[in-house]
């Protein structure tokens, strides 16, 4: 199934846009190694966190149009349906599908087009089956009535739990399969919810992972570590498409630093929406500043307890000689099986 899935993207799926574009699709040894594992045996949903200009939308869009050209028949009729958050970051995906129709007359002949907003949609009808495929944002109500037999989850990073929930729940079909691609986002968003099982080992078993990412703590501008974060940069065989490609990336260096690392180096960094600005990371870290307390200047205490289902913490705070203020600060995790001790706190 996987290699008549890249022998299909390759033999018809028209690159729209960027580098290489007007060619056929060749895949980089990155992509096929997805899509191998993502059609293996038992395999029902399938993410991926690379960094920007990886091919993203253009993976999921020929994996779409196989899936509605080139479906497995004893699946019954192929039902593609394309999440995102609304209905207009759907073109990332399933604007870049039309594109390449659009551009292979093959493919073109083969399916009608609907238009209009709420409707858009691509039908393939012939003497074996009746596919469609089409957006559809996440609405939570209006996931639960979906019936795919291949599903994607458009900009995984900015989609929410609760979207990848009723997608996984709505796919019914024993062989029906979710996918996802994304850049490092929020903690609250479906791509990090699949990191964090991923990483604490809860994955379930029917469920894939991969991730592509720089070195924590390496230098932004270290070409070596964007080879590492860029696994379509390594797989072009063009020296120019990847000078291109590194041209692309140096010109954003002048972005805040957390945003480099997310959007280039596949790096997931807290702070990029934070009280503090999009360097909050950086200004938080530039705070510290060795300071011992001294015992007869005005102390403050600050106390917030949480027992069960929250962290607890201790703040100290004393102003310095200078005028700044200086902090301490303890902070209880409680966990799945214990409370926070409040005598514990009590004695901080």
């Amino acid at each position: 199934r996987a290699e008549r899935a890249i022998r299909f993207m390759e033999s018809y799926c028209i690159l729209p846009q960027g580098i290489g574009a007007g060619q056929l699709i060749k895949l980089a040894p990155f992509q096929k190694d997805w899509i191998r594992e993502m059609f293996e045996d038992g395999c029902k949903a399938s993410f991926e966190s690379v960094a920007r200009g990886n091919a993203k939308s253009t993976t999921l869009s020929g994996l779409c149009l196989h899936a509605v050209f080139d479906p497995v028949l004893e699946w019954g009729d192929p039902e593609v349906d394309i999440v995102a958050k609304t209905l207009r970051q759907t073109s990332a995906t399933y604007g870049t599908a039309l594109k390449m129709i659009h551009r292979n007359p093959v493919l073109k002949d083969r399916c009608t087009i609907h238009y209009g907003k709420g409707q858009e949609q691509i039908i393939v009808d012939n003497d074996q089956f009746i596919g469609t495929m089409g957006p559809i944002a996440n609405d939570y109500a209006g996931l639960q009535g979906l019936n795919p037999t291949f599903a994607v989850l458009d900009e995984a990073e900015e989609q929410d739990i609760e979207t990848w929930i009723a997608l996984i729940t709505a796919a019914k079909r024993p062989n029906c399969l979710v996918v996802g691609i994304g850049t490092p986002g929020e903690e609250d968003s479906a791509l990090e919810y699949f990191r964090g099982q991923f990483e604490k080992g809860e994955l379930p078993e029917s469920y894939r992972f991969r991730s592509y990412a720089a070195d924590t703590g390496c230098a932004i501008d270290d070409i070596e570590q964007w080879y590492k974060a860029n696994p379509l940069l390594a797989g072009l065989e063009d020296q120019a498409m990847r000078d291109e490609f590194i041209a692309n990336i140096r010109k954003d260096l002048s972005l805040p630093e957390s945003y480099f690392r997310k959007l280039h180096l596949g790096q997931r960094v807290e702070g990029t929406d934070c009280w503090l600005g999009v360097d909050g990371r950086d200004v938080w870290n530039k705070c510290i500043d060795a300071y011992e307390f001294v015992s007869d200047l005005p102390t403050y205490l600050g106390v917030d307890i949480g027992i069960s289902d929250d962290t607890s913490a201790v703040v100290t705070a004393q102003k310095r000689p200078d005028g700044r203020l200086a902090a301490k600060t303890k902070v209880f995790v409680p966990t799945e099986t214990k409370n926070v001790d409040v005598e514990e706190i009590g004695r901080a």
